[in-house]
Parts: C-alpha cells; sequence; structure tokens
C-alpha cells in the first residue's frame, strides 16, 4: 500500500507492521481530522472467503462494545478493487508482548494491567462475545498506560451457532484453556483462563507451565516457586483462574475484576484509573494573583442536565432484542451509528451517527429499529443542539415505528422526551410508562418516568423510579448517571457524587460522570478539584465544547483570567451559536473591568439564547442565564420575567434559584434578593457564590445578608 494513497476517505501514512493475519498501516480520517489504523488482509488471503469472515467477524464484534479498555472500531469498508479493511483507532505505545519481553513488570503495574483487561473483558462478556485469543500480543498499552485488547478475529458471540468444527484448536498455543487445547466449545472461562496465564507471565516473565502440555496439571509451576513475594492473597486468584476444570474458574471475567480489584485495595495501590488520571493530566500553569472577587460560573447545571441525559438517551437503544435487519450492509450501518453514539457525545460524533443511521435507513425504509433509533438519537440532540424542524422529524419517525411495531421502547422514550422538552410533563410521564409497560427491562424508561415525576414536584417517587432504573439495568452506569444527575439538580450533592465515583469506579473515562461530577465540585466552590476531572475529560474528548467551557469556569474562579478566556475562546469556536460560551467571555471581561467589551457579549447571548430557545431548546434552562443577561443590561423587566418562568418550570428542581438571587440583587430588589439568596443556600448552593458573585457585590456587609449567609442551614 503506497504512502499518500487515498482510500476512501483515509490517507495511508506508513505501514506499523503486519504478520500471517493482518498488515496495518497508520492513515489520517480526513473527514473527522484523526489518526487511525486501517488493518488489512495480507494479499495472499484477500480473497479467501473463511479470512474475510474472520476480518468481519473482528469488526462486528469489536464495534458492538464500547469501554475504555477495548480497542474502538470505526468502520470496515472495501477498497475500489475490493480490498477489505477495518478502519480503528491509533493508539500511540506497545503492546503488553513487547514490554515483558524487555523486563518482568513490578507488581503494581502487573496487577493494574491485569484489572483493566479483565474490566474491558466485562465488558465484552456483558454484551456475550467472547475474545477467545487473550495474550500479551493483543493487549496493547497506551502511553498514558491504558489497556486496549485488539484482535478480535477469533471472536464470538456466546448465542451463535460455532464456527469451527469439534475438534478444531482455536487460540495461540500457551494461553488456550484446556478445553480448547482438546477442541471443545469454548466460554466466558476460557477468556479467565487466559487472562491468568497473562498475569503469570507478567509477575514471572514466563509461562506457568514451561515446556509441558497445559492439560497437564501437576506441571503448573507456582508462582511463589518463581517469585517468592507474591502476595498470598494474588497467589489464590492465580490458582483459581488457572485450574483445569472450567467449574472451579471464576464464571466469568466480572468476577475476576472484582477479585483482582479486591487484592489491590489490599496492598494499597492506587487504582488503574487514578495512575491513568495522574498520566493525563498535563501541568497547571502558574496561577495569577487572586483577585478579590470571584465570578460564579453561570451555567454549570445546565451543562449537567445535558451530560446526565446524554448518560440514559443513548442506552435507549440498547433494551430488548432488535427486530430483523435484513440485509448485512443496514446491519452494519446500524452496528456503526450506534457504536458511535456510545463513543461520547460531541457534535461531530452525534452527527456521525445521525449520517449512518439515516444510511441504514435508506437500505431499510420500513425498519421499525433504525426508526427509533434515530428518533432517540435526534431526540438527544435537540437537548443540545436545537435544531428548526428537527421536532417534527422526530414526532414523523416515532409515529413510523410505533405503526410498525408497538413494542419498541425506544420509539416510546424518545416520544417522552421530545415531551419533556416541550415542557408537556405529563405526556412524557405517560411514554415513559409505556416504555416500562411494553418493555420492563427497559431501565431507560424508568429514568424518563423519574424526571418527569420529579418536574411534576413527585421528587421522591421520581427518585424511586431512577433508583429502580439502577436496579433494573443491573447498576448499569446509564442509569446511575441519570440518578446522580438528578440528585445533583435537587441539591443533593454528597449522594449524587457518590453515584458518580462508582460510575468511574467501573468506567474512569465516563465523559458523564467525569463531567458532573466536576460540576459537583464547582457547585461546592471546589474549582481546583474540578481543574484535573475536566482535563482528563479533555484528553479523551478534545472537542468537547461543555467541558472546554467548564473548564474555563474553573479558571475563572481561581482568577486565572487568560487561561479562562482562552478556554471560553475555544469553547465558542467549537460551538459559535451555543449562549453559554457567549455569556461566560462576557462574565470574564466585566470581571476584568472592560464593561464595553462585556456588555456587547452580553447583547450577543441574549440574541444567541433567543434563537435556541426559538429552535425548541428547553426553556427551563435557557431562560435563568438570559435573565442574568437581562439584568446584566439594565433590562430588569426582562429579567424578572425570565427567571420567574424558569423558577416555575423548574419545579423543584434547585437551579434557577441562583440566577433568580442575581437577578434580584441587580435589580436592587431586597425583598427577594433575600429570599432566594435563603433557599438557593438551603439547595446547599456553596456561600462563596455569594461572597464572591459581582452581582452582590452591594450587599456585603448589610447585616440581613450576613445573617443569610452565616445562619441559613443547608437541607443537604
Amino acid at each position: 500500500m503506497d504512502e499518500g494513497r487515498l482510500i476512501s476517505h483515509f490517507r495511508i501514512v506508513k505501514k506499523l507492521g503486519g504478520g500471517g493475519m493482518g498488515v496495518v498501516y497508520k492513515a489520517r480520517d480526513e473527514r473527522l481530522s484523526r489518526w487511525v489504523a486501517l488493518k488489512f488482509l495480507p494479499l495472499s488471503l484477500a480473497d479467501s472467503p473463511s479470512y474475510r469472515a474472520r476480518l468481519e467477524r473482528e469488526a462486528s464484534a469489536a464495534s458492538a462494545l464500547d469501554h475504555p479498555n477495548i480497542c474502538t472500531i470505526h468502520e470496515i469498508d472495501e477498497t475500489e478493487d475490493g480490498q477489505l479493511f477495518i478502519a480503528m483507532a491509533f493508539y500511540e505505545g506497545e503492546t503488553l508482548k513487547k514490554k515483558i519481553e524487555r523486563d518482568v513488570l513490578s507488581l503494581e503495574s502487573s496487577l493494574n494491567i491485569a484489572l483493566q483487561a479483565a474490566e474491558g473483558l466485562a465488558a465484552a462478556h456483558r454484551q456475550g462475545i467472547l475474545h477467545r485469543d487473550i495474550k500479551p500480543a493483543n493487549l496493547m498499552i497506551t502511553r498514558e498506560g491504558t489497556v486496549k485488547i485488539v484482535d478480535f478475529g477469533l471472536a464470538r458471540r456466546e448465542d451463535q451457532t460455532r464456527i469451527t468444527v469439534t475438534g478444531t484448536v482455536v487460540g495461540t498455543p500457551g494461553y488456550m484453556s484446556p478445553e480448547q487445547v482438546e477442541g471443545k466449545d469454548s466460554d466466558r472461562r476460557s477468556d479467565v483462563w487466559a487472562l491468568g496465564v497473562v498475569l503469570y507471565q507478567m509477575l514471572s516473565g514466563q509461562l506457568p507451565f514451561g515446556d509441558h502440555d497445559t492439560l497437564d496439571r501437576a506441571s503448573l509451576i507456582p508462582i511463589t516457586d518463581r517469585v517468592p513475594n507474591v502476595p498470598e492473597d494474588l497467589d489464590e486468584v492465580l490458582e483459581k483462574s488457572l485450574q483445569p476444570d472450567p467449574d472451579d474458574r471464576y464464571q466469568d471475567a466480572f468476577q475476576l475484576a472484582a477479585a483482582l480489584r479486591r487484592v489491590r485495595e489490599t496492598l494499597g495501590f492506587a487504582s488503574s484509573s487514578t495512575m491513568v488520571t495522574e498520566a493525563w493530566i498535563p501541568p497547571e500553569p502558574m496561577k495569577t494573583e487572586p483577585s478579590p472577587t470571584r465570578r460564579r460560573w453561570a451555567v454549570i447545571a445546565a451543562v449537567a442536565l445535558v451530560l446526565a441525559l446524554a448518560g440514559w438517551l443513548f442506552m435507549t437503544q440498547w433494551t430488548g432484542p432488535d427486530p430483523p435487519i435484513r440485509s448485512q450492509e443496514a446491519q452494519n450501518l446500524f452496528d456503526q451509528a450506534r457504536r458511535y453514539e456510545r463513543q461520547g457525545y460531541t457534535k461531530a460524533k452525534l452527527e456521525a451517527a445521525e449520517d449512518l443511521y439515516r444510511k441504514a435507513l435508506e437500505k431499510e425504509p420500513g425498519d421499525p429499529q433504525i426508526q427509533a433509533d434515530l428518533a432517540s438519537l435526534l431526540s438527544r440532540m435537540q437537548l443540545r443542539y436545537p435544531k428548526p424542524g428537527r421536532a417534527e422529524e422526530i414526532e414523523q419517525l416515532v409515529e413510523q415505528s410505533l405503526a410498525l411495531d408497538q413494542q419498541i421502547a425506544a420509539a416510546w422514550v424518545a416520544q417522552g422526551t421530545l415531551d419533556l422538552i416541550a415542557g408537556d410533563t405529563e405526556a412524557a410521564e405517560q411514554a415513559a410508562r409505556q416504555a416500562v409497560l411494553v418493555d420492563p427491562e427497559n431501565h431507560t424508561g424508568y429514568v424518563l418516568l423519574g424526571d418527569a415525576l420529579i418536574v411534576q414536584g413527585q421528587v421522591e417517587e421520581g427518585l424511586d423510579q431512577q433508583r429502580l432504573a439502577v436496579e433494573v439495568g443491573r447498576g448499569f452506569v446509564g442509569a446511575r448517571e441519570s440518578l446522580g444527575y438528578s440528585l445533583m439538580n435537587l441539591g443533593q450533592f454528597d449522594e449524587a457524587a457518590g453515584q458518580y465515583e462508582k460510575v468511574l469506579e467501573y468506567d474512569p473515562y465516563s465523559p458523564t460522570a467525569l463531567g458532573n461530577l466536576s460540576a459537583i465540585y464547582q457547585y461546592q466552590g471546589r474549582d481546583s478539584d474540578a481543574v484535573p476531572l475536566l482535563n482528563q475529560l479533555l484528553k479523551a474528548q478534545p472537542e468537547d465544547d461543555i467541558a472546554t467551557g467548564n473548564l474555563g469556569l474553573a479558571y475563572m474562579n481561581l482568577d486565572r483570567m487568560d487561561e479562562a478566556i482562552a478556554a471560553f475562546e475555544r469553547a465558542h469556536e467549537l460551538a459559535p451559536n451555543k449562549p453559554a460560551h457567549i455569556l461566560n467571555l462576557g462574565d470574564c471581561y466585566e470581571k476584568l473591568g472592560d464593561l464595553p467589551t462585556a456588555r456587547g457579549w452580553y447583547e450577543r447571548a441574549i440574541a444567541s439564547f433567543d434563537q435556541a430557545l426559538e429552535a425548541g431548546g428547553p426553556r427551563v434552562r435557557l431562560l435563568a442565564p438570559q435573565a442574568v443577561c437581562f439584568a446584566k443590561l439594565g433590562h430588569f423587566e426582562e429579567a424578572i420575567a425570565a427567571v420567574e418562568e424558569s423558577v416555575e418550570l423548574a419545579g423543584p428542581a434547585t437551579v434557577p434559584l441562583f440566577y433568580a438571587a442575581q437577578v434580584y440583587s441587580l435589580a436592587g430588589n431586597d425583598e427577594k434578593t433575600y429570599e432566594f439568596t435563603r433557599l438557593s443556600l438551603e439547595a446547599g448552593h456553596s456561600r462563596d457564590w455569594f461572597r464572591l458573585e459581582p452581582a452582590f457585590a452591594a450587599y456585603q456587609g448589610v447585616p440581613a445578608f450576613e445573617e443569610l449567609l452565616e445562619h441559613t442551614v443547608t437541607a443537604r
């Protein structure tokens, strides 16, 4: 493959390596401006139906998974001359095989690598996918220390008819379980065996059976014979993983990961996620001299709403069996679309998913599941990027999907989300109840039902529904993230933080958990604690305008104004029509004393809020920050009308209370200022906001105001 050759929208840069089963090239994705790796079959196998099927199987298996410890597959395609290839994420780093060849790994490194690999395998097992070829050569270690499981060429789904004939050996000698060596059918426990061998090899530099046949259990050399200082707990994990009878092993990677996690905690080692976080966070620039005032950020709660909904809306596609999709081409497009949705919540990825769903729908125009998934995606996009006419298309897709199949819960959830955006909470409640009626295991239906009830003022019942979503989803992160958001929005910050911390134990790179946990820290005035989380999030998703804007807010609150302006300008560049970034630039210049420039940004922000509202954006989260802009410009009548409507729409949610206190303080209404200051403090908002927010400068030292700040008891 010549360097510089353009294949589809990928331009070949250089050859990375090759072997008997594939040749890999580094390439540039010119459509999405990113580096990728392209894997081709060797020319000698390019026309082989069986090896083409293997490459397709690898793409299908890996693309169905979304986990930070599994290599991301972007798509599968063919060149003009019929060569099949996979486009996957490009990672700087090396294989575990190369690491082991250089030297034996430390106990802590071995344990953290094994745990990350086990967590990736657990994600595969959760989706019913067996890898069947775990070995050091198939574990990539990135420069940041993250483990990526690669090469799903031998993978298969548990519920699929076995491809190999009984008696055929599948796997790599030295890492195959006894049942694989005998040509018997393998299951999750075979992957557990292989990872046990890898852990043994990391610790000792050798395979556990020496030169002997793995079927001879007596030939197992205890790890303590080779590495005398291995802790007893870890020795027991290896012993259990390498039992010859599958029934005596850990039954899946979930159990193995849990055991490794317990060993790590017993030894007092840092978690694998903590290590990666430290590797990812760049050095913080020098701080500027602190200013006597501090601007409390304006829209973090709105950000949290989007992040939380992004955490559960995409999960609507993953409950219940899909109706059959009649062409393989449509199925591939459909699977790729789902993968793009799961990879993150940036606008580019959502639009890429939308494009793939539409292409799948072109192939299968009457498929109700594709219609429902597209409707769900569009409803999610409408929350973050309102667009005129989109709501009508969502309604049409839902109508078409339900006309063909009333039992697709995703369609009901999409309809309910649209109702919630429009403020029709009763209709949203009915749609959610229908979703859980047709599919009682649909945890996203319970999440939506909880949201609708909470907005109606039925807080405890709503939270109970969302706790049920966590139970139905078996602790699934999407449901837990949504519960965390609801708790946060109700001011129950400590419990909300606990939910997100649990998510990060499972998925250290969850954008929703990182974003919302940092939001909680910013709520509490802990901006210095929020900065590392936001940097970790942006390392994974550098084009995330919301996280970029939140980082700017943290810098502004820390009086690092040059960095704050740079972050806000970057966020505005990424999302030029998003009013929050425009408002925050105005706040920066107000804090710097450049009032003419600040007023210009506030005027632009008001116009941007109007556009978002006209496009169908949720009024409950747009009106309150717009009200502050009106008040900053002295338009108090418009400001008060907007913030009062926001407070009414929010029901028991606490988000608009601080905005209302600002508006009334700027308008000089003491009674209302004190009322909303008290309500905001009771809801758990930080006293620092009121001490340092310029809007309250005239109230500093006033006895009634000081009494509120000193003696109001927070309910959280």
